[in-house]
């Protein structure tokens, strides 16, 4: 009697186990992050990278790195070797003012160039050269990230503005494709920041918005868009079929939101960068949202800074359902900035690449791209 009540009893705590797990697979699952290399970008002949914008990885294994500054894109091999350079600085073909922004959707890179308000659409060769497809101009901001859903459709971030019922409406999030040369609007800007009207948006951004960040990121899936604002963790997910949304995230200790308070503000009224600077330490930003093949949605976070000057880097992962999987600090960066750190994820084989700023060295900065493997 005894060994049936002791067997039943083991049952019992069996079962309510396994329900736990299955009601919090957060607990149960063993996803992971792996760090597989560390690739230090050379320069030949000179060629430095002056002002790191964005970049991607090819199936190939090369690396396109946007250089602001020096109006091009750099293409390095897998070892971190400078191979060549497409583009120069200046306003006629294949010529950028400051590439900020690259999407890649083998072979198409689109690229923007973020003083002209145009994104730009190549066909990418194995070799490295590139054939212009065609562009699109963007009379408001060009974007604060996007996407290649094909090859003829951008899945934009930015801001677009439209005439609704004779009045002035703003999105946040829209298509644009290149052969309707029309863009479908998906998220008004006022929906974006969680506000019931553009009046309240444009109340709050001279408020607070303006003096914390107004960027967002986006990524999709087959059926799902997801998107977050750089200043908080919570993701909206939106059905590319019905439009439906819903939302979900997971606050931690780690994530530090961006706050304004009146020291903040008479930083930015004053003009004292050295001051917003350093209040902007101690705060956390979002610099990425991806989707894997595998139904899992991560954010790559950035700050705050830690008392040995390291800026913090961190990576969220929920499945696409919006259950919390894990939060993993990845690497302590050496950059001086939030916006020093960059970062891409590349679907085919679910690797996650951030390119570093280490600005610790005394006459020099150094350039890294640090690869991860999502294993689970």
């Amino acid at each position: 009697m005894k060994r049936n009540t002791s067997t039943a009893i083991v049952t019992v705590i069996a079962t309510a186990i396994a329900a736990i797990l299955f009601a919090f697979p957060s607990m149960a699952s063993t996803i992971d992050v792996i760090l597989e290399r560390v690739i230090t970008l050379s320069e030949k002949d000179g060629n430095i990278i002056q002002k790191p914008e964005a970049f991607i990885i090819t199936e190939g294994k090369n690396i396109l790195v946007a250089d602001g500054k020096a109006g091009h894109i750099k293409i390095f091999d897998m070892k971190g070797n400078l191979l060549k350079t497409f583009g120069t600085k200046g306003v006629g073909p294949n010529e950028f003012v400051w590439p900020r922004l690259m999407a890649y959707l083998a072979p198409y890179v689109a690229i923007v160039d973020n003083r002209r308000n145009f994104f730009f659409l190549y066909k990418r060769t194995s070799d490295n050269h590139f054939q212009f497809i065609d562009r699109y101009f963007s009379e408001s901001t060009t974007s604060d990230d996007f996407q290649l859903i094909d090859e003829n459709t951008l899945l934009i971030a930015g801001e677009k503005s439209a005439v609704e019922k004779n009045d002035m409406e703003l999105y946040q999030l829209y298509q644009y494709n290149f052969k309707s040369k029309t863009p479908d609007l998906i998220l008004k800007k006022e929906t974006a920041f969680g506000l019931n009207s553009l009046q309240e948006f444009r109340n709050e951004r001279s408020r607070s918005l303006q003096y914390i960040g107004l960027v967002f990121f986006v990524d999709f899936s087959a059926d799902s868009i997801f998107f977050v604002w750089t200043c908080d963790t919570k993701i909206t997910k939106i059905d590319r079929k019905t439009g439906a949304r819903s939302y979900f995230e997971k606050k931690t200790a780690n994530f530090v939101p961006p706050y304004v308070d009146n020291e903040i503000k008479n930083a930015f009224h004053n003009m004292d960068h050295l001051l917003i600077y350093k209040l902007r330490k101690n705060m956390s930003y979002v610099r990425e949202i991806f989707v894997t093949n595998t139904k899992k949605v991560g954010l790559g976070c950035v700050g705050p800074f830690k008392k040995d000057g390291t800026l913090q880097i961190m990576l969220q992962l929920y499945t696409t359902d919006g259950q919390f999987l894990k939060e993993i600090n990845i690497l302590n960066s050496k950059a001086s900035h939030h916006y020093e750190v960059y970062f891409y994820f590349k679907k085919s084989d679910n690797r996650f690449y951030i390119l570093d700023t280490d600005t610790s060295l005394k006459d020099d900065t150094l350039f890294k791209i640090y690869e991860y493997r999502i294993v689970e």
